[in-house]
């Protein structure tokens, strides 16, 4: 409903879309299971335990990039239509914002390769 509490959940002025990417075409299931392995490979970027991925749910194509310091999650939504990467928290740190971008641009560069790379299985 409309209350006033501090319950963030249900807030869309802690939502802030990074990005969204148009396609013709993808495999969520293929593409959320590769976006997974690479973030893992980011979480311990630029120190130990700075990012920690999680997939909220088995039954929607998100994962969500949580900053150690909690102030904000990168969401990664993959749907048939789009791509779309929004920070979730309506007051990150400064830290997180540094990342958030060198996360986002690696994002960006991987999913590059697999649309133009011809070894990379469809």
């Amino acid at each position: 409903g409309d209350d006033d509490g501090d319950d963030d959940d249900n807030s869309p002025a802690g939502e802030y879309r990074i990005l969204t990417i148009p396609v013709d075409a993808i495999k969520p299931g293929g593409l959320r299971l590769f976006l997974m392995f690479y973030l893992m490979g980011l979480q311990n970027t630029p120190e130990p335990k700075s990012w920690v991925a999680n997939q909220p749910s088995t039954e929607d194509y998100v994962i969500d990039f949580w900053y150690h310091d909690k102030t904000a999650v990168l969401t990664i939504t993959l749907e048939e239509d789009r791509i779309s990467l929004t920070r979730v928290g309506s007051s990150p740190s400064t830290a997180y914002l540094m990342q958030e971008s060198i996360v986002a641009q690696g994002i960006l560069d991987e999913l590059q390769t697999m649309a133009t790379e011809e070894s990379v299985e469809p």
